[in-house]
């Protein structure tokens, strides 16, 4: 009898013990807590601030209490004007900080901010960056004037060029990645900025720019049709014009040379599975870091993964 009863409370005990661990696992889950959680670390586009990450911010830390989120806080509003070469080691500084106490992160770059988050990247050896989610930047260049009616004024664009491609031109962040599908010549020859961080023009860091961007484990191009900025919209998942008989017609990344010949490290990711497309065509310029669609479709389900 008396092992009856001692074999029952062992049993009794051992369940109660199982059903606590079980309980705490479970816990920890629905906290989404603990150190095993990457940092978010975002940049904001040009004449925003760190601010404009306030509410995309306040989702994160609903759905994650214990994650870390960084919006940096460098060259805001007229700030983000000056150069690119100037901005892009102060960030990458900044990154480099939040790397090395807290070990992996994901970075977001909004806007110019995704040229900028893409520049840290291929600049830093290892970058210890895990996932970059680029939200609706313009990674394969810009040829649209935001203040242009609908951006198809082709006045302005031809006058654009004009202003970027000299230099004085070349120190202001938005001539950095003008690039005028009508004027390839000029815009290899006299942009500084953007062709060499596609590794199109000679550069004696092209190695180790593609070597950093290909040691991304996962890349997430969110992009739509309504964002009314980015011209084509298309190039924040590298598409971009190409001049086809006197006409522009907007080519998918895998059209562009810098993909076929895999000049930076694209081409690379992509065959490596490691590339995801997000496409949200309801979302205007402004509303990429404020849109709960966007944050549930094309930044959630990366933040973990």
């Amino acid at each position: 009898r008396t092992n009856i009863v001692t074999s029952a409370l062992i049993y009794s005990t051992s369940t109660m013990l199982l059903g606590a661990i079980l309980l705490a696992y479970v816990g920890s889950i629905a906290a989404q807590g603990g150190s095993n959680l990457r940092p978010l670390v975002m940049i904001h586009g040009v004449t925003g601030s760190y601010h404009d990450f306030d509410i995309m911010t306040q989702r994160v830390l609903h759905d994650y209490p214990n994650m870390t989120v960084i919006a940096i806080d460098a060259y805001n509003y007229l700030g983000s004007l000056l150069s690119l070469d100037l901005q892009i080691p102060v960030f990458a500084l900044k990154v480099k900080e939040i790397t090395r106490k807290y070990g992996p992160i994901t970075l977001l770059g909004h806007s110019q901010g995704g040229v900028i988050a893409r520049g840290v990247i291929e600049t830093s050896d290892n970058h210890n960056i895990h996932t970059y989610i680029q939200l609706s930047a313009p990674a394969a260049g810009e040829y649209g004037v935001p203040l242009a009616p609908n951006n198809k004024t082709e006045s302005e664009r031809r006058l654009s060029w004009r202003i970027c491609y000299n230099s004085l031109g070349q120190l202001l962040s938005v001539c950095q990645y003008w690039n005028d599908p009508r004027h390839q010549e000029d815009y290899l020859e006299n942009n500084h900025f953007l062709p060499k961080l596609n590794n199109v023009v000679p550069h004696k860091d092209a190695e180790k720019y593609k070597r950093n961007f290909s040691d991304l484990k996962r890349l997430v191009l969110a992009a739509g049709s309504h964002d009314r900025v980015i011209v084509p919209w298309q190039s924040s998942q590298f598409g971009f014009y190409q001049e086809v008989n006197k006409t522009l017609v907007v080519k998918p990344y895998y059209e562009q040379d810098f993909y076929i010949e895999d000049t930076f490290g694209l081409r690379t990711v992509k065959e490596r599975g490691d590339m995801t497309f997000c496409t949200v065509n309801d979302v205007t310029h402004t509303g990429w870091y404020k849109s709960k669609r966007v944050y549930e479709e094309c930044v959630r389900p990366w933040l973990v993964a």
